[in-house]
This record gives C-alpha cells, sequence and structure tokens, in this order.
C-alpha cells in the first residue's frame, strides 16, 4: 500500500512539475523513479517494522511500540531520506536540463517515500493493532502486542525516552507487580511474563555464535582491525584505478530500446548511408552587410569558404566530400565546367530565366542555374546575411569520435582569418548541444560531489554528534564507489562479461551513456548513505547505554544484520530487474546500482564499518560524550545474552521470521 502511494503520488506530483516547467524528462526517468520509490519504500518500511516487532515482542502496548518506533527507527529513516534529498538536490544547480529534471524527479520520488512511511506506516499499525502485532505462523501465536485499552506500565502521553526507561524500571521488580495484581483479584497480563522481561527484550539477534561472529569478534580486536582495513583497500584499489579511464558518450541508441523500430531504422539508415546523414553539422557564418551587396568583401567570402572547408577537411581527416556550400560541394568549389564560381556569377545564377542560364544551359545541357537555385535558397538566409556550411560525417555522429571533431572545429574557427570573422563563425547542429551538455554537466560535477559530500557528511556529523563521520564517511563511501564504477568499467569497456552472450552485459568501445556515471554516483551514495545511518545509530545507541565499543559494535551488528541483508537484497533485486531491459543506458545503471548495493551491504557494512569503528573508540564519537566508567564488556555480553536465551522459551530472531 506504501509503494503504491508514494509511486502514484510521486509521478502525480511530477507530471505537475514537467507541465509548468515546461522540461520534459529523460527516457529514463520513469524506470529510475519507479526503482528508486520501490526499493526506498521497502527499506524504510523495513527499518519501521522491525522496531515495532523487536517493542511488541517486548510486551508494548501498540501505541507505545509505534511511538518508539518512530522515535528511534523514525529518526533513522529522517537522517538517511534528508541525506539523500540533499545529495540528488544538488543536481537541480547544473545547467543541464535533463540532470536537472532527474534530480528533481529523485528528489520528489524519496521525499514522498519519507513522507508516507512516516505517516501511513504508524497509522496503519494502530489501525489494526492486534493483526499487524502478531508474527507467528498460522499455528501459534509467541508473541503479541498488548491488546487492552491501558498499559499500567506508562502513560501514552509519555515521550519516547521516558517510556524506555519507565519500561526498564517497572520490570526490574516483575514479581511485585504480578502479587499486586493476584491480591486485587485481577488476572496477570501475558505481557508481564518472562517474554516481556527487559533483559530478554534487551537480548536480539540470536545466540552469539557461528562463523559471523566470529570473523565480527577477530575484525574488531587490534590488530585485526587495521589489517582488514588495510587489505579491504588493497583488495579495491586495483579496481578503483580503473575509473581514472571511464570513457562517455552520448549514443542515442543506447537511451532507447534495442529492438525498438527506431533502433532498427537508425542501423538501417548507418548501413545506407553516411553516418553523419542522421544528424548533420553546420558551420553559421554571418555577413552583415550582405553577401551580395557587400561589393568590396562579397567576393572574398566565396573564396574564404573554400579555404575554411579545405582546412576543416584537412585538419580533421575526413573526405571533402563531407562538406557542402553554396562555393564547396562534393570536394571542390562549385563551378561550370569552364569556370569556378565567382562573386559576379552568382547573381546571373540565381535566375534560372536569365540570357546567361539559358545559354549555359545550351552550351552545357545541364541545370546548373537550376541546381544551384535549390542549393542557394538551403544554405543562404532571405536577407542574405547568413549562409552555412553542412557537414555530413562519414562516420557516426553518436560515437566519442565526436567529441573530439566538434573541439578541433572549434580551434579551426577561432584561427581563422579571427580579425575578419571575429565571433562571426559558429558551429551548431544537435550534437553540438548534447556535447557542450556532456561537457558541462562532467565539468560542473567535481564541484558539484564535493559541496555535496560536505554538507551531507556534516549534516550526519551533526545529527551523529561526532565529527569523525565526515573521516569514516570518507572511507566507506569514496573509495569502495570507485572500486564499483572499476568494476563497471572492466565489463562495458573492457569485456570481462562478452563471452557470456548476454546483451545485457556486452561492452561498448564508448563506454557509458554520458549522464549514467553522473546519475549512479550520487545514487550510490545515497544508498550507501542510506545502510550507514542505520549501523551507525544502532551502534551509538548502545555505546550510550554503557557498552564498551567492541561490544556495542557486535551487538548492534548483530541485531541488524538481517534487517540490512534484507534491505540490501529488496534493493539489488529492484535495481537487478533494470537488467532486463533493453535499453544498454539503463542497464548500465542497473548494473552500477546492484553491485555498489550488494558491495555496500555484505562488504561495507558488515565488515569494514565494524573494523573502522573498533580502530578509535574516543575518536568515534567527539566532540560528544559516552560513557567511559563501568562499560559492559563484549565477553559479559555475550554470556548474558545467550544464558539469557538459554533460560527463555523466546524464539530467537532470525531472517526467517515472519512480519
Amino acid at each position: 500500500f506504501n509503494m503504491g502511494v508514494a509511486l502514484f503520488t510521486s509521478f502525480g506530483i511530477l507530471n505537475v512539475l514537467t507541465n509548468l516547467t515546461g522540461k520534459p524528462p529523460l527516457t529514463t526517468t520513469a524506470s529510475f523513479v519507479e526503482v528508486l520509490v520501490l526499493g526506498f519504500s521497502v527499506d524504510y518500511s523495513l527499518f519501521l517494522l522491525r522496531r515495532y516487532r523487536d517493542e511488541c515482542k517486548s510486551g508494548r502496548h501498540p501505541e507505545i511500540a509505534a511511538k518508539i518506533m518512530l522515535s528511534q527507527a523514525g529518526h533513522v529513516v529522517l537522517m538517511s531520506s534528508l541525506t539523500i534529498i540533499c545529495v540528488f538536490a544538488g543536481f537541480i544547480f547544473l545547467r543541464s536540463t535533463d540532470l536537472v529534471v532527474q534530480g528533481m524527479a529523485c528528489v520528489v520520488g524519496v521525499s514522498m517515500c519519507l513522507l508516507v512511511n512516516m505517516t501511513n506506516t504508524p497509522a496503519l499499525l494502530l489501525m489494526f493493532p492486534h493483526f499487524f502485532s502478531s508474527f507467528s505462523g498460522s499455528k501459534s501465536c509467541f508473541s503479541n502486542c498488548r491488546t487492552s485499552d491501558d498499559d499500567v506500565s506508562v502513560s501514552l502521553n509519555s515521550s519516547p525516552t521516558d517510556i524506555l526507561l519507565e519500561h526498564d524500571a517497572l520490570y526490574e521488580n516483575p514479581d511485585g507487580m504480578n502479587a499486586n495484581s493476584i491480591n486485587s483479584g485481577t488476572d496477570v497480563p501475558h505481557y508481564l511474563t518472562s517474554a516481556s522481561n527487559p533483559i530478554v527484550r534487551k537480548h536480539r539477534g540470536g545466540k552469539y555464535e557461528g562463523w559471523y561472529f566470529n570473523t565480527l569478534s577477530l575484525i574488531t580486536r587490534w590488530p585485526w582491525n587495521i589489517v582488514t582495513v588495510v587489505g579491504l583497500y588493497l583488495l579495491v584499489l586495483p579496481l578503483a584505478v580503473q575509473c581514472l579511464y571511464i570513457k562517455r558518450n552520448q549514443n542515442l541508441l543506447e537511451a532507447i530500446p534495442r529492438d525498438s523500430q527506431a533502433t532498427s531504422t537508425y542501423k538501417a539508415m548507418f548501413d545506407s548511408f553516411p553516418g553523419g546523414t542522421l544528424s548533420p553539422l553546420y558551420i553559421l557564418i554571418e555577413t552583415p552587410d550582405g553577401i551580395l551587396d557587400d561589393k568590396e568583401n562579397g567576393a572574398q567570402i566565396f573564396q574564404d569558404i573554400v579555404d575554411l572547408s579545405n582546412t576543416i577537411a584537412e585538419a580533421t581527416n575526413i573526405p571533402k566530400e563531407s562538406l557542402s556550400s553554396i562555393a564547396f560541394a562534393e570536394g571542390n568549389e562549385i563551378g561550370t565546367k569552364h569556370s569556378k564560381i565567382h562573386f559576379g556569377m552568382v547573381k546571373k545564377l540565381l535566375e534560372p530565366k536569365s540570357l546567361f542560364c539559358k545559354g549555359l544551359h545550351f552550351f552545357t545541357h545541364d541545370s546548373f542555374c537550376d541546381l544551384y537555385s535549390f542549393a542557394w535558397e538551403k544554405s543562404v538566409n532571405k536577407e542574405q546575411t547568413a549562409t552555412l556550411i553542412t557537414i555530413i560525417l562519414p562516420y557516426s555522429p553518436f560515437t566519442s569520435r565526436i567529441e573530439h571533431f566538434i573541439n578541433d572545429i572549434y580551434v579551426i574557427l577561432d584561427e581563422f582569418k579571427p580579425d575578419e570573422y571575429h565571433n562571426r563563425l559558429h558551429l551548431c547542429g544537435v550534437e553540438v548541444g548534447f556535447v557542450e551538455d556532456m561537457a558541462i554537466s562532467f565539468g560542473e560535477f567535481p564541484l558539484l560531489i564535493a559541496v555535496t559530500c560536505i554538507v551531507v557528511f556534516s549534516l550526519l556529523g551533526v545529527m551523529l554528534r561526532s565529527a569523525f563521520v565526515v573521516v569514516r564517511l570518507t572511507m566507506t563511501v569514496l573509495l569502495p564507489l570507485a572500486a564499483v564504477f572499476g568494476l563497471a568499467v572492466i565489463v562495458y569497456q573492457y569485456g570481462a562479461l562478452d563471452w557470456t552472450g548476454i546483451a545485457q552485459v556486452q561492452s561498448r568501445e564508448d563506454g557509458f551513456y554520458w549522464y549514467v556515471p553522473l546519475l549512479c554516483f550520487t545514487m550510490c551514495i545515497g544508498l550507501a548513505l542510506d545502510y550507514d545511518v542505520l549501523v551507525i545509530s544502532r551502534i551509538r545507541e548502545h555505546r550510550v547505554a554503557g557498552y564498551e565499543i567492541r561490544g556495542a559494535i557486535i551487538k548492534a551488528v548483530w541485531e541488524i544484520n538481517t534487517t540490512v541483508v534484507c534491505a540490501g537484497m529488496i534493493m539489488a533485486l529492484a535495481f537487478g530487474g533494470l537488467l532486463l531491459s533493453s535499453s544498454l543506458a539503463v542497464n548500465q545503471m542497473s548494473w552500477l546500482l546492484t553491485t555498489s548495493v550488494l558491495f555496500d551491504t555484505f562488504i561495507v557494512q558488515m565488515i569494514a564499518v565494524p573494523a573502522i569503528m573498533s580502530l578509535a573508540d574516543w575518536l568515534s564519537w567527539w566532540p560528544g560524550k559516552v560513557p567511559t566508567g563501568n562499560l559492559v564488556t563484549l565477553e559479559e555480553e555475550v554470556e548474558n545474552h545467550n544464558r539469557a536465551l538459554e533460560s527463555t522459551a523466546v524464539e530467537p530472531l532470525n531472517l526467517n521470521t515472519n512480519f
């Protein structure tokens, strides 16, 4: 229900915004926003429901469990969504209309996920409290929330912090409470049984045992923590280096479905005609005094067009036949069999019924005047103050070669008779706009990333009350992302998976469609921060509660590892589904986002973050303060946790629990 509301609301708002701004979205925007909303809706719902379930299994009244859920898990969801919104909001300040629309769409989608989950989720939970507080199978109910209207443990108007404290204080003497209840002749509520004891409530996640617990114990112990961190970075460094060789292109065919009719038509055109036929380039030459009216310079214009055409052909290694104008065609100056075209001849040629054209037709038996008149109409404006040189490239204008070609043309135009043609020679065409849009966006992107990271990391530092967050996030976000992009370069540029024959992972000489790296880099940062906030918040919660750093780390990770894994797998499945698309640009986005989520879930959050956090306890929370005396050690936590689980009939929480 939440996913549907968030999705339809997002698309409705986007439709209104695009109508108001007149900026249509990219062809991939709909797929991207759809997967984004579905993934974050599931993630945020999972964060909230997991906390609600834990509190219900502790015997909380549904309303109290919901208040604690909003206070604890809701705070995590709020921090996560605000940071991700800040990441995408940076696109709004770029000059590229395409990226502005994409950023605006992502901001709307994440905002809807936040609003819907923070409102609909608690509303639905409290609308059907008995249904949503049952977590057993069909045979029996092993733990329910208290469904009566009164909860003698605490007032429903209490703050979430008071609720937690009063709940624990109440159950420090459960026998007294039971005795009073029995003497008063009332039944003892089921939530006062041993299953609701706060000691049991505080021990979640199953017994500390198995290979993962042993791994956590090892990588959080000196010197294995530093060995783990250094080892991970040495492993990902070769992949990160590949990011230096990433390529980009503006190939329109990569943005549309590969099996569409448009793609087939484009390919047929490429097979039958020069590649540039689909997207010609033009050089605009301005002549303020008029081509035919300027007697002093008019004659020179024709020769300048010829000279400029020859210079372009020689400097860019394209055939002269690729250029055409009122003075140059088929690789030569335009003319009759007897003479080249010149200033004095033009006026006569433009009058096909003149005596000159009739005589020319009589002696040459061709329609040169008619043909030249047609070419003139296509290349000169009505005021005769501007003319065009048309360039039909012999290769596809959608490849990376076009970027170098355009840069070469700019240099030629700047150097061609600057005294006479200053600001009068202009390169134009659809591909020119694409290339400049791409170049400007990539030029602005480093500053955007720097500002975004500073703002987002600082925001998280304030929320988590730790200056070390900036350093740690740099270690756990940026370098791993570089490794993810390096792996994508190996696949989509070097052809590591070409042997599979799968179209979605086939390499391309020109690399990635230009906006794919830009969108995915920011999206990957947002995803990494999403899980990081959840893990660090839980570690800080236990550290402030009086656990020493190793105990807080392992306890936190042990409690939420299934939540992180579930959220990561759901997000990976959502993004991985885009690999089924027939658009290569969408496939590339899918690969980057899916590998990023998996890498962050199983490597960064489960291994790198615990190891890094265990390196310097005092530095991790500075300038905030945490308890320093009478701390619960890891050994004490393990002993108490396992003994508590063994002495009760409470089933440990695990991935197979239904909720």
